[in-house]
């Protein structure tokens, strides 16, 4: 981090690709993926929080159970959008 810092003081923070990339890693690929955040914790850490996050969300009653009339429906309403979706795909070529 004190690498970034620097090239920021020295170039602005416009011109900090090549300190950045330090900090990256390069996904299967071959893209440059930042490590910073959620998305840059290992898999595992990730489930331990969501698990963590909808068992309070479920404790505070805040978390929605979706009813089976209710799966039913957005099942119904997901299974349209898509048949439209391709119809229009289709008309266009």
């Amino acid at each position: 981090m004190q690498d970034l810092r620097a090239a920021v003081a020295r170039t602005g923070p416009h011109c900090v690709r090549g300190a950045k990339e330090s900090m990256s890693i390069n996904d299967q690929e071959g893209r440059i993926r930042s490590r910073r955040g959620f998305a840059g914790m290992d898999p595992e850490r990730q489930r331990e929080i969501a698990r963590k996050g909808g068992r309070t969300a479920h404790e505070l009653g805040l978390a929605h159970e979706f009813t089976p009339e209710e799966a039913r429906n957005a099942r119904a309403k997901s299974l349209s959008a898509r048949a439209q979706g391709a119809a229009n795909t289709q008309q266009q070529e």
